[in-house]
């Protein structure tokens, strides 16, 4: 959807509005991606504590599929919220969550051996490749599904003909 309006003689203001996007996001980003982090950390804490019960017939592989599926849903529904947002603030994001699972693995690491790993995988269990997807996820998800800006402006000098 685009429209074009007179701004003074010579040049004109073109504003082009992406047909999904809103004006502002439904909470403030920083609050999203906090937000978003926590529902990707809880679904993963959550699948861990599976994986020693009900999914423990999946093996290491499978839990490592299932959570990098759940870090990339997370990374969906914050895109989606946050729609509108600042590009580079969205994949700044990225950075943000994996620096805080990074975080929750060493502090979580530091209390006991048993919870330690719980984010990224555990190393001596997780096959190396998936482990890597892993933290690839937590890097990307956010930035996966990210659209541009709500508007983007530009001015144009439209030469006059005589």
């Amino acid at each position: 959807m685009s429209s074009i309006t007179l701004v003074r003689p010579g040049i004109e203001r073109v504003v082009d509005q992406a047909p999904d996007a809103r004006e502002r996001p439904l909470f403030p980003p920083a609050v999203s991606a906090a937000l978003g982090w926590t529902a990707a950390a809880l679904a993963v804490f959550a699948v861990e504590r599976g994986a020693h019960g009900a999914l423990k017939s999946l093996g290491a592989g499978g839990i490592a599929l299932i959570e990098i599926s759940l870090i990339v849903a997370a990374g969906a529904v914050y895109a989606w919220a946050v729609r509108g947002a600042a590009a580079s603030f969205v994949v700044a994001t990225g950075l943000a969550w994996l620096t805080l699972s990074i975080v929750a693995d060493v502090v979580m690491g530091s209390e006991s051996v048993d919870v330690g790993y719980r984010l990224l995988g555990d190393p001596t269990v997780v096959p190396e490749v998936l482990r890597d997807l892993i933290i690839v996820s937590w890097l990307a998800a956010p930035a996966l599904f990210a659209r541009g800006g709500a508007v983007t402006e530009r001015r144009e000098d439209f030469g006059r003909h005589s």
